[in-house]
């Protein structure tokens, strides 16, 4: 039968079957050549990359700044809970040298941290390229955590760092389970913290949508209990050998079984947030005894059940101890204080908190009246009081070299400033004080007996700094500080300070003649007396920055006033903006040149 579309027009040709296996070979052949010239022109590419300079280093060279990318990432987004910690990913899509380069590299994949977004499967990805690599995992806000720990029981073995923070309550139970049941013979820092808190009070995290885990069926009041019935979430016990090279513990709202054998190795011990009713603070005091490494100590409101003072013993810590941290209502600090011989060579914190049902007490009483274990208060030299507006909260730092002693009080009150340098520091030796930006009656009200009778402790004092915007404002204004610098002492015809070599001080822009004239009295009185000061830094207070910045001449005529009325009595007077010197804090404010106002 006659083909009925042959020879119209545009109508395909007829094929025999021989033609058609001729242009399917013709085709085969057009393919394999196109693999190949893809495949030469792949080859082409990568000699032609080599000769970028990026492309010559070195593949280890190149690993160590995947890194740095690596360790870069994860700071800036463990705590964006919302995200994986996959920020250094890009990285594997530069090119193929690049991502072979990074898959194919253990120790890339050893460190990385769990959020609320990832998926078990990208965490198993972590876990299969990481190889035989040594393991730093970390679990941050997690809602449900049962199903990583299963897929972490098989590399154990490899486990070198574990954390679990920002932990809703409901995955206490889980947890536990893991660290009773589980031998990690490589692990050496553990952390486990539940809820958000701050630097005040316990705030936990109520997560939503947390209904789906298995342990989410307790009440919120449940989980506050421990709080009011001084229970741990779960009491943390190792068995001897189930965590053989553990050296940093940190816990918060976990209750820690103080065993001998965890003594001989630890170096960093941090435990905050627990009324633990399991351990008599006799036993833990026995226990620190024995952690003859330790290097830094935290306790933020541990607390232990009442027992019999007459059982309890002073213990010396470490002589290796380089910081440590107390932080709890001022009965309870001062209690454990009294117990322990701090290292002279330690940096001590002691942080006041609130707490529930407590009335509050004085800031010096953080401190136990006998402060033989405190050596390092006898050697301090140099005090900042400082205010900070963020937190609310006043703080004492002083300084014996390196070593630092910090009194804080974090509970936003107003403590009485000189009292705190009465009780605290009284027995200081020290050379240089600083009272930052100091705010309230403390200051502004103090009268001249007051100024005597704090300074008169201070008599090897050779440099004294008052800033604040409010130092004339009180109803006592500076001029208190400046009469009790030219009081005659009774015992001997001297001043007090006769070694105060440098003073800095915040002046009002209006300064009176009465107030000059005070100023004035105390200097000449100080030179008659073969105590002339060598430098002295009148801060202007008040000053509106962009009215400086425009007009730097503005207050010349007063710095002139102030220049010639005391350059007979002070070897150097400088004028500035007090605002200026407030950031110059420890160890910067005498070194720095301040911004000074041309005359």
């Amino acid at each position: 039968m006659a083909d009925p579309n042959h020879g119209r027009p545009g109508s395909p040709p007829s094929l025999s079957s021989s033609s058609l296996e001729e242009m399917l070979a013709v085709r085969n052949d057009l393919i394999k050549q196109k693999v190949d010239l893809e495949r030469r022109i792949l080859d082409m590419d990568i000699r032609l990359n080599s000769w970028a300079p990026i492309n010559q280093l070195p593949n280890e060279l190149l690993v160590q700044i995947f890194r740095n990318v690596q360790q870069l990432a994860v700071k800036e987004e463990l705590y964006e809970h919302n995200k994986t910690i996959v920020a250094w990913y890009p990285l594997l899509g530069v090119c193929r040298a690049w991502h072979s380069l990074a898959c194919g590299t253990p120790i890339l994949w050893r460190r990385f941290g769990v959020c609320v977004c990832m998926h078990i499967d990208l965490f198993r990805l972590f876990l299969e390229r990481s190889g035989t690599a040594s393991l730093n995992v970390s679990f941050v806000a997690v809602r449900s955590i049962m199903p990583f720990l299963e897929k972490l029981k098989q590399p154990l073995s490899r486990l070198h760092t574990i954390s679990f923070t920002i932990l809703a309550p409901s995955q206490a139970k889980p947890l536990s389970r893991f660290l009773r049941r589980n031998n990690v013979p490589m692990l050496e820092r553990l952390e486990v913290t539940f809820g958000r808190y701050d630097s005040t009070e316990t705030v936990f995290a109520w997560f939503e949508g947390d209904d789906d885990s298995d342990e989410s069926d307790e009440d919120e009041d449940d989980h506050k209990d421990y709080l009011e019935d001084g229970d741990s979430l779960f009491f943390f016990a190792p068995q001897e050998g189930q965590f053989p090279h553990l050296k940093e513990i940190i816990l918060r709202n976990i209750a820690l079984a103080p065993l001998p054998f965890m003594a001989s190795s630890l170096l960093i011990l941090d435990l905050t947030n627990c009324l633990t009713n399991l351990c008599p603070l006799v036993r833990f005091l026995r226990f620190l005894a024995g952690c003859r490494s330790l290097l830094h100590l935290r306790l933020q409101r541990y607390n232990f059940p009442e027992s019999n003072d007459r059982e309890l013993r002073r213990i010396s810590l470490s002589p290796t101890l380089i910081t440590l941290s107390i932080g709890d209502i001022a009965t309870y600090a001062a209690r454990l204080l009294n117990l322990l011989d701090v290292p002279a060579t330690a940096t001590v914190t002691v942080t006041k908190l609130p707490y529930y049902g407590i009335v509050d007490d004085r800031l010096g009483e953080c401190l136990p009246e006998d402060r033989t274990g405190l050596p390092l208060l006898r050697r301090l030299t140099s005090l900042e009081v400082d205010y900070h507006d963020f937190e609310g909260a006043y703080s004492f730092h002083a300084w014996a070299g390196p070593e630092r002693f910090s009194l804080t009080d974090a509970l936003g009150a107003t403590p009485d400033i000189l009292e705190v340098l009465l009780e605290v520091f009284g027995d200081s030796p020290l050379l240089d004080i600083k009272l930052i930006d100091c705010h309230g009656n403390q200051i502004l009200s103090a009268d001249s007996d007051d100024w005597s009778c704090t300074l008169d402790l201070f008599r090897t004092l050779k440099r004294l700094v008052v800033l604040s915007h409010d130092t004339w404002s009180g109803p006592q204004t500076g001029r208190a500080l400046f009469k009790a610098l030219r009081l005659v002492q009774e015992s001997g015809p001297t001043l007090l300070c006769p070694d105060l070599q440098e003073l800095a001080i915040t002046v009002p822009p209006d300064c009176d003649d009465v107030a000059l004239a005070s100023m004035v009295a105390t200097f000449k009185t100080r030179a008659l007396f073969g105590h002339r000061l060598h430098r002295i830094r009148l801060g202007i207070c008040e000053v509106d920055s962009v009215r400086k910045a425009h007009h730097p001449g503005v207050f010349a005529p007063r710095n002139e006033w102030y220049i010639n009325a005391l350059s007979s009595f002070v070897d150097v007077v400088e004028c500035g903006c007090d605002c200026d010197w407030l950031r110059m804090h420890h160890g910067r404010f005498w070194d720095q040149a301040i911004e000074v106002v041309t005359v």
